[in-house]
């Protein structure tokens, strides 16, 4: 049994036929075998009702989201993080794809690769949930890699790593048994004295 369903219709030039016309934008689950296992997604696609062969056709922005489905769905599958909360997780510390690259000790374009469609290893798994748990992890990592950042640009991070514990703290109450200050926490303070120990 046909279970594609019809999004909508565009009117396009159609490349499968040649000519100017309504065609359908439809949906359709797909199967794919990633690492020995099979995992089920959806992927869009365009469907021309004149063409004799070749009339259904992916353009490369449904292709990456179907891959990134696909993947997604694995990782779904093995209790991994998703694209979108690995984007959520750097968005959230105003972190650059190179940035967090540096501070999880990843080679360059790991995150970038994350972010679409790459499933990443156990270990990135467990320590993105590490920084996205307890943001204190993550100015370990600043203190850690120091003199990688530029002065300025470590005093950005810090100062938001304070103003998301600071989010978290409002919205949990519990959340203030991490931080030993109550009501405030010197976050510049707390990274000096672990940078002298290193």
């Amino acid at each position: 049994m046909n279970k594609d369903k019809v999004i909508r219709k565009v009117f396009m030039d159609c490349p499968a036929c040649g000519h100017k016309h309504f065609v359908e934008e439809r949906d359709r689950q797909v199967s794919w075998t990633i690492h020995d296992q099979i995992v089920y997604s959806h992927e869009r696609y365009f469907h021309c009702a004149f063409a004799k062969e070749y009339n259904d056709w992916q353009t490369m922005e449904m292709e990456e989201e179907s891959s990134r489905n696909g993947h997604d769905a694995y990782r779904k599958t093995n209790g991994l993080l998703s694209s979108k909360d690995i984007y959520n997780i750097r968005l959230r510390y105003r972190l650059s794809q190179r940035e967090l690259e540096i501070l999880l000790d990843l080679e360059r374009d790991a995150i970038a690769r994350y972010e679409k469609d790459i499933v990443q290893s156990i270990y990135v798994d467990r320590m993105l949930r590490c920084i996205q748990r307890n943001p204190l992890e993550l100015m370990t990592l600043v203190s850690l890699h120091r003199n990688q950042f530029s002065e300025i640009r470590r005093k950005e991070i810090l100062d938001r790593i304070a103003e998301v514990i600071f989010e978290e703290k409002e919205k949990d109450k519990t959340f203030r048994n991490i931080n030993p200050h109550p009501t405030f926490v010197d976050i510049h303070a707390i990274w000096k004295r672990q940078s002298c120990t290193c």
